[in-house]
């Protein structure tokens, strides 16, 4: 791994506070790949340090979506109900139905488009 990927991995074991150090192999699977989109949609070749806290964020969020079943990652996840009633009208949280990986990363790398725009260069 490279210094910035092992300053991801510390961000995100810190922000999960998780203390299982089996779980490094599972995070350390996903910060290159994520690294990979970021650099793909942003079109550059190196991430900027600007974005090291967005690339742990999204790793954070793979990690949720796709793993929720073990314990330490399930534990950090809100499972309250947020639904809002407003006089008649009810809005509740939409229940993720995407099982595939791809399906789920792609997602989550459109949901930090506002993050990563600003990073993003023109290829003609």
């Amino acid at each position: 791994m490279t210094e910035q990927e092992n300053k991801v991995l510390n961000l995100v074991r810190a922000r999960l506070r998780l203390q299982n150090e089996e779980l490094n192999p599972l995070i350390e699977s996903y910060i290159p790949e994520i690294g990979w989109r970021i650099k793909n949609y942003c079109q550059i070749s190196n991430i900027p340090e600007g974005l090291e806290f967005v690339w742990a964020s999204m790793v954070i969020d793979v990690l949720k979506a796709e793993h929720s079943t073990i314990k330490e990652i399930g534990s950090t996840i809100d499972k309250s109900d947020k639904s809002i009633k407003i006089g008649d009208t009810s809005i509740s949280p939409a229940k993720s139905s995407a099982s595939n990986p791809k399906t789920v990363i792609d997602g989550i790398v459109l949901n930090y488009a506002v993050d990563l725009n600003r990073y993003r260069r023109l290829v003609w």
